[in-house]
């Protein structure tokens, strides 16, 4: 492992909270691919996982990372952004490139919401700002691996800008044609049009989390990649599904649009 005595210090992984840690089971069964140039940083996740019940295996850089992906059979992938050899980014994105198809999940000391729009570009699935709480850390694995066991009960989603009297009409006419814009989505898969798709994702992606949906704007972000990356129809069909309940929640009487 490389010798990081000269190197600037990782940012630390760990936040200070009255909120403890409490070791579960939550991760039981699945297999994690750590990715951090920090042995500090890997001993603390390490921890944090394999007391959640993951198993854990290490990579020190994005080289690293890319063989070991490749080669292993892991669950999901955490992966620090900022590292020597190869970066996080370039990772991800080697990653995707190739077809590879478990969650990467973005570590990172920025928080900016560009840089998860950044994150997201190049094929992670979710993002994490350091330094975070280890009980976010399992929820967000919980969430990216187990949608299923994670998504919420409600029969409608509330934009964030909801009760806004200047954006209320707006969000009101976006939310109006998010069906022909499911329709639209649904047709370009139908006729494999992989550029459509990529497009209609695209605007997507750029402008549901402006209109207060972000969690329809990262959805759209993971189709415009796996567009782009031509993945498997079966993943994309999951992926435009999701889409399409978060837009059917939107639309559905009783979201507050203003």
């Amino acid at each position: 492992m490389k010798n990081h005595e000269n190197d600037a210090a990782p940012a630390p992984i760990g936040e200070a909270s009255s909120e403890h840690f409490v070791a579960s089971q939550r991760l039981a069964g699945l297999s994690v691919l750590l990715v951090d140039d920090g042995p500090d940083n890997q001993a603390l996740l390490g921890r944090f996982l394999t007391a959640s019940g993951a198993t854990v295996e290490f990579a020190a850089n994005g080289a690293e990372a890319v063989e070991k992906a490749r080669n292993g059979d892991h669950d999901v992938v955490l992966m620090d952004m900022e590292m020597p050899v190869v970066d996080g980014y370039t990772a991800a994105r080697s990653l995707r490139a190739g077809g590879y198809l478990p969650p990467i999940v973005a570590l990172t000391a920025h928080s900016t919401a560009g840089e998860r729009e950044k994150c997201l570009a190049q094929g992670c699935s979710d993002y994490l700002a350091k330094p975070f709480k280890p009980n976010a850390l399992v929820d967000t694995i919980e969430r990216v691996v187990r949608p299923e066991r994670t998504a919420p009960a409600e029969t409608h989603m509330e934009s964030e800008f909801a009760g806004d009297p200047i954006l209320g009409p707006l969000i009101a006419n976006f939310v109006k044609n998010l069906p022909s814009r499911v329709a639209a989505l649904s047709s370009a898969q139908e006729r494999s049009d992989w550029s459509e798709i990529e497009n209609l994702a695209h605007q997507m992606a750029g402008a549901a989390g402006g209109y207060g949906f972000p969690a329809m704007g990262r959805i759209a972000a993971k189709i415009e990649m796996q567009a782009k990356d031509k993945a498997p129809a079966e993943i994309l069909a999951t992926s435009i599904g999701t889409f399409a309940s978060l837009c059917s929640a939107a639309a559905r009487p009783g979201s507050t649009l203003h």
